[in-house]
């Protein structure tokens, strides 16, 4: 009896069995842990926006019409189109320095004096417009304008075609250019006219790649 007492006491008396597990520092963390630890994707980056823009498109019209609103609506772009002022302006200067130095073809001056005054306007308004629509935290064609200011963009835009076409046959009608002596009937500054006809050519040039990459967009939103 004596011994089975010093028995039960002796079990009751020893310490549990503990064991004691320690995680190794250099041991990648696991699934649950990586999962917790790590925020959710933002939507504030370029690519988050498109992603998201993809998600919630109808189809390859809207998802392209949404990646224009976002692209246009970035400060990179705004930044862009503010450089891209240098243009308009140049063209403003070359043809009012050589207004009287192109008697090939005298519209080809007036044509970079007005080109480079609309299009100066048509950049400023967007700047406006795209700098508004970020303190308003909004897309740009949410911002409310006025109707008479949309009236007038809308005429703009219309001249601005008529026009371009219009400079279009002044200038690749006299091309290539007449090494004219200076004073001569068909003489007409190099630096006028050259300028002009890359401007033209350069147009189609991005409205090329336009094209393209609004294809590639629209085929990368239907899948």
């Amino acid at each position: 009896m004596a011994d089975a007492n010093y028995g039960s006491t002796e079990k009751s008396d020893a310490p549990p069995y503990t064991e004691t597990v320690t995680a190794d520092p250099e041991a990648p963390p696991g699934y649950a842990d990586a999962a917790n630890s790590e925020p959710p994707p933002s939507y504030d980056t370029l690519y988050g926006k498109i992603k998201d823009a993809k998600s919630k498109s109808e189809g390859s019209g809207d998802f392209l019409k949404n990646v224009c609103f976002i692209i246009f609506s970035t400060i990179g772009f705004t930044i862009f189109v503010a450089i891209l002022l240098v243009i308009p302006v140049s063209m403003i200067v070359i043809g009012a320095m050589n207004l009287q130095y192109c008697p090939l073809e005298r519209f080809i001056p007036i044509w970079l004096i007005v080109s480079g005054a609309v299009s100066a306007f048509m950049q400023l308004t967007s700047i406006f417009k795209n700098l508004k629509a970020k303190c308003e935290g909004v897309n740009p064609d949410e911002v409310e304008t006025s109707s008479l200011l949309n009236g007038l963009n809308g005429l703009i835009g219309c001249f601005n075609i008529a026009w371009f076409i219009a400079g279009n046959v002044w200038v690749y009608r006299n091309h290539p250019l007449p090494d004219a002596p200076f004073g001569a009937d068909n003489y007409c500054d190099p630096v006028t006219y050259y300028f002009s006809f890359w401007i033209i050519t350069t147009a189609y040039i991005i409205l090329a790649l336009v094209c393209c990459c609004s294809c590639c967009i629209a085929v990368g939103g239907r899948k």
